[in-house]
């Protein structure tokens, strides 16, 4: 005879891949030398794109080459709703207005809950402030990793 126990572990894990990152008419200066974004899992996984050149105060730069791809774990998965990614695009300005260096953009964000559930595509805004300066499209999986661990006992009943 066999019985089978099932235990399930309290940490919950994901499987989160992010593709296919572009911005659309992002409202930036004419001082602008390059783009890039960085961003925020829930402060459990940071990331950043490399720089695009940009040539136009408006500006849709496409960061095609971009893939991160990691393993989320959360003990707290019902949670999700309040646990945010967040990403902020910099340009870097040439200093022709007697400022140069890294200078923000603006910053789109979402909650995980609607990533593990939504559509993999996801448009965001991006925003400064109260100032729409933007969107932001981007491919998002995550999949949740089952790890279930299975005992298998056998036991020898004398009657």
């Amino acid at each position: 005879m066999q019985s089978v126990t099932i235990i399930s572990p309290e940490t919950r894990m994901f499987r989160v891949r992010i593709t296919g990152v572009y911005a659309l008419d992002l409202k930036t200066t004419a001082q602008m030398s390059g783009l890039w974004f960085e961003g925020n899992f829930d402060n459990f996984r940071t990331f950043k794109s490399a720089t695009q050149d940009s040539d136009s105060a408006t500006a849709s730069p496409r960061w095609s080459e971009f893939e991160v791809l990691f393993t989320y774990e959360t003990a707290k998965a019902h949670m999700l709703l309040a646990k945010i990614l967040a990403i902020s695009i910099y340009c870097t300005l040439d200093g022709s207005d007697g400022r140069d260096g890294r200078h923000f953009v603006g910053e789109a964000h979402t909650d995980l809950l609607h990533i593990a559930l939504g559509p993999q595509a996801i448009l965001l805004t991006v925003m400064n402030g109260d100032v729409n300066v933007g969107d932001l499209i981007l491919n998002v999986e995550m999949e949740e990793v089952a790890e279930t661990l299975a005992l298998m006992r056998q036991f020898d009943i004398k009657l």
